[in-house]
């Protein structure tokens, strides 16, 4: 690093902000205009003073980067999948960021490539594209979003010419198409990442001629969009962290008008699904860990629900796949997901086995209706990304791929556990752990810790190719699944929301300290990741006990709450009230100024913080991590190292690319090795 430089220092400019009879001083309000030049002039010494810091370690991101790279294998063709007569698939090839989209008709060797994402990202700054063929397989829509907002442009490709359709939609969300390949429907993205119109489109129109079918004018509400997989319906949801929704359109009948499923009713959350003359209903009426309803589609409101699947005191039902003969339940048993499938001839089921202890399993691509088989991924701390198709009729797993990983790399070298953290009030908190084969538990590891626990999101076990580069240096790699997440069920959530929202932390701190009481770690040997929501975690534990942490990184950190939710100009904030609590209300203003990481920042030692962020995140404000690290500074001039880095062109899901994914992974890892003395390889 360059010695000579300093950190850069934000002026003041103190603005009195009034509520509930409180007075607070807020120095740095002005950060949030990026329109000011002088912020723009901020960001970027923050840059520059970051650069500079990390300077001393390029060579070491570099190996790091090299050593993920070795580890990849980057020509790669993702699992098939069925949609009609065709077979979809994408390509990846060496050196490009992006996927290559190919189809083959069944029964044809002849692959006929229908997108290449790479050159629609040329000339972007960035780019995430999503595809949906047409149901006769003759159109492809796909939608780009090149600032990272989630709202797309839509363009339309002939795939029996290859030729482009004249006719683009702008500023939507999501989509689904009629049943006809003429008409579609899709959600308006005009709000960052709100939904708040729904329209219908025909091929061919000009998009302000398009039918307005519903709007919604509650700001805690956002709309999106789904089809039932008998592809029979097109479902328009509307909804809150609290409530839910629907409508449906027959999607054999793209002219016809929404038909109201349920209103929105407090408390009562719901998705939908269809088979034969009922809609499925999964929903959480009556039942905190949800149950399976079953309406009459010509009849389908509440007072005609009926129970088919009950609900279960310690185990949540996650989601539900519709198939023509079969039912799919995606549970949640004590932090660990599990597939059950129903025979709906003979209501007889199963649950699909799973080979380790600790593991996280999703759905894939399932877009037949009439089928016996369920496709789902698999993987775990170390087994990479695997495709399974599993015989809902026999039954039987089939692995159809799993991820490779070159390099040697063999999963016998590293041991994973999973261990009961006691918090503060008594509640076990679930720990999952790997490492590798030798490490004595002996209080000298460096431990990287790793949580979210918010809006009912579990913290997942994944693989990650990067990670070993810390598992071989002998890092332990750890995830706490506090309350907040929903790995333990609906009251897992509730006990970590609105006015219970300090256990969150209070978890993550108490699970730090049960890993150095084990001889995992030890005090101030930890490094802590958290992102968005996760942000605020990492923000108020530092607060709270800053002296676990060797060192943090907040992504993308939602760390100024309080003046978020009282800005009617950020985005969304009123959807957040039913998690967070509503700041208009004093006694839930209490509690949120009580945790909120800005506005408890103290002159006293705090661990390295790297801060990251882009300019255009819809989701969490760039100022708020840009106000944090000012005031920061300002309380500690001579104190611990803050560092900003803001992406110019990225929004909250950071960099697109997966070259860019790579290094900024490296680049994170390698602040973590600095933090710990380690410069170099």
């Amino acid at each position: 690093m360059n010695t000579n430089m300093t950190p850069p220092k934000a002026k003041k400019i103190p603005v009195e902000i009034i509520n509930h009879d409180d007075v607070r001083i807020d120095n740095y309000q002005w950060l949030k205009d990026k329109n000011n030049p002088e912020v723009i002039e901020y960001l970027k010494a923050e840059n520059n003073y970051t650069e500079a810091y990390m300077e001393d370690v390029k060579p070491l991101q570099e190996k790091i980067y090299n050593e993920t790279i070795s580890r990849i294998k980057e020509d790669d063709d993702s699992v098939p999948y069925k949609r009609g007569d065709y077979m979809y698939y994408n390509k990846r090839e060496t050196g490009k960021d992006y996927p290559i989209y190919f189809r083959k008709k069944i029964g044809d060797v002849n692959e006929e490539m229908i997108l290449d994402v790479n050159k629609i990202a040329e000339e972007l700054p960035y780019c995430s594209v999503f595809i949906e063929p047409s149901p006769d397989n003759k159109i492809l829509v796909y939608a780009v979003d090149s600032k990272g907002d989630h709202s797309h442009k839509v363009y339309f490709k002939n795939l029996q010419t290859g030729n482009m359709i004249e006719d683009t939609l702008k500023s939507v969300g999501g989509l689904e198409w009629a049943n006809d390949s003429e008409h579609l429907y899709y959600a308006v993205y005009e709000r960052g990442n709100m939904g708040k119109q729904f329209f219908r489109h025909c091929i061919g129109e000009k998009q302000e001629n398009d039918k307005l079918l519903l709007e919604e004018k509650d700001d805690k509400f956002w709309m999106y969009i789904s089809k039932s997989n008998s592809k029979k319906y097109t479902l328009l949801n509307s909804g809150c962290f609290t409530e839910t929704e629907a409508y449906y359109i027959d999607a054999d009948n793209p002219e016809s008008e929404p038909v109201i499923i349920e209103k929105r009713t407090k408390d009562i959350k719901f998705s939908i699904e269809h088979n034969g003359d009922y809609f499925y209903i999964l929903t959480n009426y009556n039942a905190p860990n949800y149950r399976v309803m079953t309406a009459p589609v010509n009849n389908p409101g509440i007072k005609n629900w009926k129970e088919f699947i009950p609900e279960k005191e310690s185990v949540k039902i996650e989601d539900m796949w519709m198939f023509k003969e079969y039912l799919v339940l995606i549970e949640r048993d004590y932090g660990l997901n599990k597939i059950k499938v129903i025979n709906l001839k003979n209501n007889e089921s199963h649950y699909v086995e799973f080979p380790e202890p600790v593991y996280t399993i999703y759905p894939s691509d399932n877009y037949e209706f009439d089928t016996k088989y369920i496709r789902y991924t698999y993987m775990s701390f170390t087994t990479p990304l695997s495709y399974y198709d599993h015989d809902m009729e026999k039954p039987a797993n089939f692995l159809l791929k799993q991820t490779e990983v070159p390099g040697g790399y063999n999963k016998d070298e590293y041991i994973t556990e999973r261990r009961l953290a006691p918090s503060h009030d008594g509640k076990l908190i679930p720990v999952s752990l790997v490492y590798k084969k030798g490490i004595e538990m002996n209080g000298k590891n460096p431990l990287f810790l790793h949580s979210y626990g918010s809006y009912g999101i579990s913290s997942e076990i994944w693989f990650s190719a990067a990670r070993l580069s810390l598992l071989d240096r002998g890092f332990i790699y750890a995830v706490a699944h506090i309350r907040g997440g929903g790995e333990l069920g609906e009251n897992w959530y509730t006990d970590g929301k609105l006015m219970n929202k300090k256990n969150t932390f209070k978890d993550f701190i108490s699970c730090s300290e049960f890993l150095i009481k084990e001889g995992y770690t030890y005090k101030g040997g930890i490094a802590a990741i958290g992102a968005s929501a996760g942000g605020t975690l990492m923000g108020a534990v530092t607060n709270m006990r800053p002296d676990l942490f060797k060192c943090i990184i907040a992504k993308v950190p939602a760390v100024d709450i309080l003046n978020n939710l009282f800005d009617p100009g950020v985005e969304n904030s009123a959807v957040h009230f039913g998690e967070l609590g509503n700041p208009n209300i004093k006694e839930e203003y209490d509690y949120l100024k009580s945790y909120s990481p800005y506005e408890n920042i103290e002159a006293k030692d705090y661990p390295q913080i790297l801060l990251t962020t882009g300019l255009n995140d819809a989701n969490v404000p760039f100022w708020e991590p840009a106000k944090y690290t000012a005031k920061m500074r300002e309380l500690n001039p001579d104190g611990n190292v803050v560092l900003l880095l803001t992406e110019f062109d990225s929004a909250h899901f950071g960099p697109s690319g997966r070259y860019n994914m790579y290094k900024q992974m490296a680049y994170e890892f390698a602040f973590i090795l600095k933090s710990f003395g380690v410069m170099s390889s």
